[in-house]
C-alpha cells in the first residue's frame, strides 16, 4: 500500500460505520461491482422487483436488492420443481419478487435460457479444462497435486 492509500485508509477508518458503508457503496458503484441501490427485501419504491444493471452481474437481470438472477429462479422453477411458495421460503425472498422473476422469464424465455446456455457451456468447458485429483486417482493417473 503507498503512503498516500495509508493515509486514506486511517481517515475512512475513522468514520462512523454508517459512513464507512455508506463510501463502500459508492465505491463499489462506481467500480461496478455493487448494484447501484439499497439491498432491502421490501418491493422497490418504484415497484419493479426486476433490475438490469450493468457491470452489476454482468448486465443480466436480477431481483432488485439481491444477487439473485432471474435465470436461477427460472432453474429452481422449471427444471427443479419448485414451487414459488418454496423458493421464496428457501431463499427468505418475498413470493412477489418470486412471481415477478418468473413473469419476467416468460416474457424473454429466448434470452434467459441463451444465458443459461452460456453458463452451463462455460462450466463445461472450465470442467474439460481442470483435471480432478479424486478422478485421477480413481483411474490410477498421475495428477500434478500428487507431487507436491
Amino acid at each position: 500500500m503507498t503512503e498516500e492509500s495509508e493515509s486514506v485508509f486511517l481517515e475512512v477508518s475513522r468514520l462512523p460505520e454508517a459512513e464507512q458503508k455508506a463510501l463502500a457503496q459508492w465505491i463499489g458503484e462506481r467500480l461496478g461491482q455493487s448494484e447501484p441501490e439499497p439491498s432491502t427485501l421490501t418491493r422497490p419504491g418504484d415497484g419493479q422487483w426486476i433490475r438490469s444493471v450493468p457491470g452489476y452481474l454482468g448486465g443480466r437481470p436480477h431481483i432488485a436488492g439481491t444477487r439473485i438472477k432471474v435465470q436461477f429462479i427460472a432453474i429452481w422453477h422449471e427444471r427443479m420443481a419448485l414451487s414459488p411458495d418454496e423458493i421464496a421460503s428457501d431463499y427468505d425472498l418475498p413470493l412477489g419478487a418470486i412471481y415477478a422473476a418468473l413473469a419476467y422469464y416468460f416474457d424473454h424465455r429466448a434470452e434467459i435460457d441463451a444465458h443459461i446456455e452460456e453458463d452451463e457451456t462455460y462450466v463445461e468447458s472450465m470442467r474439460r479444462q481442470t483435471s480432478s485429483l479424486v478422478e485421477a486417482k480413481l483411474r490410477g493417473e498421475d495428477h500434478p497435486l500428487l507431487h507436491r
